[in-house]
């Protein structure tokens, strides 16, 4: 069982009164110490940019304070929903990850966590970032015992690894929702059109299955079915690399495309006031009317066995562009039909996070008509109290 020299007692024990009166003769008070605090403080700005997840935080924060640590091993353990555990890479060690740190009354870890991870002494500083307690820096382990110099020096840098340790956790929470609002954006630029491409694909071979139709005409429409998809993945790869097309001219894309793979006519309506107002659209609001534009006219040819569909654009209130998309298909009563995972919902979460609406209405013989609403400012910026009730 390894032996524990923890140099934290009360401010009564006999060995920190001691220390402290030799104050001036050790540490700041006569200049040691302070270049290697003011090293260790100036990497940490630098750490939260080195840090792509939180198994690195450790080892880039053991870099940075190695002026002060000298030879020590440091841990961290971070306050999670009440307890303290060690963060990944604590001590030098993976095995540390998330393991509680559990103290007696003079601060020492427990045997069994000690004997755990080799600590044989060890010194803590308390992380705070403003009015948050994050949880304790720790140095483990040094050659020679712990003394009032190298806490003095882990105090005075604890506040900077704790503003540190916060600013990591945001940068990292931000990256991490980014890239979950990439990936939804890619799922949804799937589902748009190369999806729907392949589903059309599918609905022939089965219609030359059924014997509707040839199988030399399912055959050569389903090649090109396949064809488009592709070009449709390739054009999906370059729209993500080039600049925003701009709103209308998607819309003038879309209808050629969509009769090329359903057969049956889309029509495009924009006013002139319609078209001067979306070049204030921002570039979230005109990839959300762009999703909504395709996918209600998609699935109206997918489902609703319609003559024609006709895309229009126009204002509505001040500032207030109008997308409508309307069919004369077979329409349906109560709630549309698939209205679980993408499509609807998704369409709607899109537009109401532009602080626009989007409404649905139909009746069973009637087509339906999907209208989204988004407001316009002249500095970009979308507001809900834009779009007209």
């Amino acid at each position: 069982m390894p032996i524990l020299e923890d140099t934290y007692r009360s401010p009564s024990s006999p060995r920190l009164r001691g220390r402290r009166s030799s104050r001036a003769a050790n540490g700041l008070a006569t200049g040691l110490g302070r270049a290697e605090v003011g090293a260790a403080l100036a990497s940490l700005p630098g750490v939260p940019l080195a840090v792509g997840r939180l198994e690195e935080l450790v080892p880039v924060l053991a870099a940075a304070c190695a002026p002060v640590i000298r030879g020590s091993r440091l841990g961290l353990a971070l306050l999670q929903e009440g307890a303290l555990r060690l963060a990944p890479g604590s001590f030098g060690s993976n095995a540390s990850s998330g393991m509680a740190w559990n103290v007696d009354a003079d601060g020492a870890p427990d045997a069994a966590l000690a004997a755990s991870l080799g600590i044989r002494r060890h010194l803590d500083a308390p992380l705070v970032h403003g009015e948050r307690r994050l949880g304790l820096l720790l140095l483990a382990d040094k050659p020679v015992p712990y003394a009032g110099e190298d806490r003095r020096r882990l105090k005075a840098i604890a506040p900077a690894v704790a503003a540190t340790v916060e600013t990591t956790e945001r940068l990292l929470a931000a990256r991490e929702e980014a890239a979950a609002q990439e990936r939804s954006r890619l799922a949804d630029d799937l589902h748009d059109t190369p999806q729907q491409i392949l589903y059309a694909a599918e609905a022939t071979l089965g219609a030359v299955m059924a014997g509707s139709t040839s199988l030399e005409d399912g055959v050569h429409r389903a090649h090109d079915l396949v064809v488009r998809s592709m070009e449709a993945l390739s054009e999906l790869v370059a729209a993500r690399t080039a600049p925003d097309q701009h709103f209308c001219d998607r819309l003038a894309e879309l209808g050629p495309r969509l009769e090329g793979i359903f057969g049956v006519p889309v029509e495009l309506r924009v006013s002139v006031a319609a078209g001067r107002l979306s070049a204030r659209l921002s570039a979230a609001a005109a990839r959300a009317l762009a999703r909504v534009a395709r996918e209600a006219a998609t699935n109206a040819l997918k489902h609703a066995r319609p003559t024609r569909v006709t895309i229009s654009l126009t204002t509505g209130a001040a500032d207030v562009l109008r997308l409508t998309v309307a069919d004369d298909g077979a329409g349906f009563a109560g709630s549309p039909p698939r209205a679980s995972g993408y499509g609807l919902p998704s369409l709607r979460r899109s537009v109401e996070a532009c602080g626009g609406r989007l409404a649905v209405s139909s009746a069973p013989g009637a087509g339906t008509c999907v209208v989204a609403e988004v407001g316009v400012s002249p500095l970009n910026v979308v507001g809900a109290s834009a779009v007209s009730g």
